[in-house]
């Protein structure tokens, strides 16, 4: 049975053409998630679209395959420069008892749900029941009972999430840590062992915001506070990503390491960010405030604030030459500690801290060579898909470059 781009296989079937709903038997089948809402919507019209779809009952280790995507679980540090982090997560294959599906959504029993499209899976999710439901034109909702994920057919690490939320093709990789409060290590701002659990706040189609309370456990319980319930021993981060316009989107991070209020000041940073596309060029307003940057010489230095624009160029070919050129132009203003004594005299600082303005503009030329490059091998199980989602492409390159960059300094 097709539905769309979804494939759905098993040993009987009954439908209701009144309630468009209906029971597989021993059910085998793909997922497409990009595609899901439409399908569930219209049971009896055909494909919106050619493609095609991994067939897990004619199981052939020498099948030649279209990827539809891959599935990166991970954890980063997030960076308001690189933006929001999301993994690829568009097709899923699934065995199950019995499937029952509806214009809401698909429930099963005993399920086992893989991103792998080969057999057996090197990684599953099992499950005792699972209910796939629409929650919105770009959201979906996956209710399980007893997950858990299983390496290599053997080792088992149970899921305590219950309930992780698709996002048309994306999933949040934290759903997917067996861990249900993350652990992290910071021996500079936290002391060191610290917990915390991001909770969404926002999680609309064109704003997210969440917020992630944490506890420090090393310096609650070193002896550096008078309690563990200290308000030095909490913190929190937040993350906020907005699309104002189809042009303009706006970053925020924020980080509170303590909150003794008494010194607040010194326990926050931010990083907030405008992008606006301006034809094929990039406008970015940036503010940061104790925005920490390695020196060379200096090691870790924090700047107290940091208020400026960058005019970033598209990659330009010039003619058929293999040449590419970029070039930017920024101006900042930029509030930190100084040991100029006559710096601090002209301002008149009660402080160690002045405020001083750079502009920039930079210019780079580049090109790559090609050295040597081989043959992707056969898209099969045991050759080209054996350790990868899609073939590699093996190849050597030189690149090579000029770069001019002219500074002008307020002082």
């Amino acid at each position: 049975m097709t539905r769309g781009a979804q494939l759905v296989r098993g040993s009987r079937v009954e439908y209701n053409f009144i309630q468009q709903a209906g029971v597989v038997g021993d059910a085998v089948g793909t997922i497409f998630l990009p595609a899901l809402d439409e399908d569930l919507a219209s049971p009896l019209e055909g494909p919106s679209s050619s493609r095609l779809a991994y067939d897990p009952i004619r199981r052939n280790p020498d099948l030649q395959l279209d990827s539809d995507g891959s599935v990166q679980i991970g954890e980063r540090v997030s960076s308001v420069q690189s933006g929001r982090d999301v993994s690829s997560f568009r097709q899923l294959r699934f065995e199950t008892d019995e499937l029952a599906f509806g214009v809401e959504g698909w429930t099963a029993e005993t399920v086992r749900i893989t991103n792998d499209p080969f057999s057996p899976p090197e990684v599953e999710l099992r499950a005792d029941s699972l209910i796939l439901r629409n929650l919105s034109p770009t959201q979906d909702e996956l209710l399980l009972k007893r997950p858990r994920l299983v390496f290599d057919q053997g080792l088992s690490l149970p899921l305590l999430r219950s309930r992780i939320l698709l996002s048309r093709g994306t999933i949040n990789p934290e759903d997917l840590n067996p861990v249900p409060i993350p652990l992290g290590i910071d021996g500079r701002d936290r002391g060191g062992l610290f917990l915390g659990q991001k909770i969404p706040i926002v999680t609309s189609e064109r704003v997210r915001f969440s917020v992630t309370p944490q506890f420090f456990i090393t310096r609650a319980f070193s002896g550096d506070t008078s309690s563990p319930i200290d308000l030095r021993n909490f913190g929190t981060t937040a993350s906020l990503s907005a699309a104002l316009s189809p042009s303009t989107t706006l970053l925020g991070d924020a980080d509170i390491t303590s909150f003794n209020f008494d010194e607040i000041t010194d326990n926050i940073r931010g990083d907030f960010r405008i992008n606006q596309q301006l034809g094929n060029h990039r406008l970015s307003l940036q503010y940061t405030y104790r925005d920490r940057l390695f020196n060379g010489s200096l090691g870790f230095q924090d700047v107290r604030s940091s208020l400026g624009a960058i005019l970033i160029s598209p990659s330009i070919a010039l003619g058929d030459t293999g040449i590419n050129l970029t070039y930017q132009a920024s101006a900042q203003v930029i509030n930190a500690t100084t040991d100029r004594a006559d710096l601090l005299a002209a301002q008149n600082s009660n402080t160690d801290r002045i405020s001083l303005g750079r502009y920039q503009g930079s210019l780079a030329l580049g090109r790559s060579f090609t050295l040597w490059q081989g043959d992707t091998k056969p898209l099969t199980q045991e050759e080209g898909l054996r350790f990868t989602p899609e073939p590699i492409f093996p190849f050597l390159s030189l690149f090579t470059g000029l770069r001019a960059t002219s500074t002008y300094y307020s002082s």
